[in-house]
C-alpha cells in the first residue's frame, strides 16, 4: 500500500513544522490544502481504498 499526499499552496512552497511536531505551516502563512489517497497494489492491479 502507498499513500499519495499532494499539497496545494497559494504562496511560496516553503514550510515549517510547528512545535507540536505534527502541524505543518507555510512559511509565508499563505493558504494551503492537503489531501490523501491510500492505494492498495496487488497482483491484479491497484485500488484506491481511502
Amino acid at each position: 500500500m502507498i499513500a499519495i499526499e499532494p499539497i496545494a499552496v497559494m504562496g511560496r512552497p516553503d514550510v515549517y513544522t510547528a512545535e507540536d511536531k505534527w502541524t505543518v505551516i507555510t512559511s509565508d502563512h499563505s493558504l494551503a490544502g492537503h489531501f490523501e489517497h491510500s492505494v492498495l497494489i496487488t497482483g491484479e492491479g491497484a485500488e484506491i481504498i481511502a
